[in-house]
């Protein structure tokens, strides 16, 4: 046992403030690498990651969710990509993934005409998308997500108020609603 001699009861306390001082300052930055751990995002980008910095890529959505079906009616989440380029490509991609950890994947692909993607970026600019405010919702069980760009401007929407989102969205029914210039 340590003999605090003529410490008395205030220099004890002293003591183990300083002691507990030490011992914090040993330990936070062991947890700060923790949670810095926990944060830190892949080095290696996706490759949904790299069509969102493709030039030619003008619009572009997902949306998920932690609640769907698959075809089987399983119950997992699921996303759907959607990516529009300026040459008119557009592919719909739809990823879900069951409770067990199975993963299916399909992607479709056609390509619009023109007139099509004319009418899209008409809607856009009409409806006022580059200029717009949308602030991000917090919704936790689902999620939106919209990247425009056009005429140099580049917006992302996350999880935009409902106004913005049903702009956003005919966009998306233009391109869906397009007929395929390959058939």
């Amino acid at each position: 046992m340590i003999k605090y001699g003529h410490m008395g009861k205030n220099g004890k306390i002293i003591w183990a403030i300083v002691i507990a001082a030490v011992a914090l300052l040993v330990i936070l930055p062991y947890l700060g690498e923790i949670a810095r751990e926990h944060t830190k995002t892949a080095d290696v980008p996706t490759p949904r990651d790299l069509r969102l910095t493709d030039p030619d890529l003008f619009y572009a959505a997902s949306s998920w969710s932690g609640m769907c079906s698959n075809e089987k009616g399983e119950e997992g989440g699921c996303i759907d990509y959607f990516y529009l380029y300026n040459s008119g490509k557009f592919i719909h991609e739809f990823e879900w993934q069951g409770v067990d950890g199975r993963v299916s994947v399909s992607s479709s692909e056609k390509m619009l005409g023109e007139k099509a993607v004319a009418e899209i970026v008409k809607q856009i600019k009409d409806a006022k998308l580059l200029t717009r405010d949308c602030p991000a919702l917090e919704i936790m069980d689902a999620g939106w997500s919209y990247r425009i760009n056009l005429d140099g401007v580049k917006k992302s929407f996350d999880n935009p108020p409902e106004d913005c989102a049903v702009e956003l969205n005919k966009a998306l029914a233009l391109a869906e609603a397009a007929p395929d210039n390959n058939k």
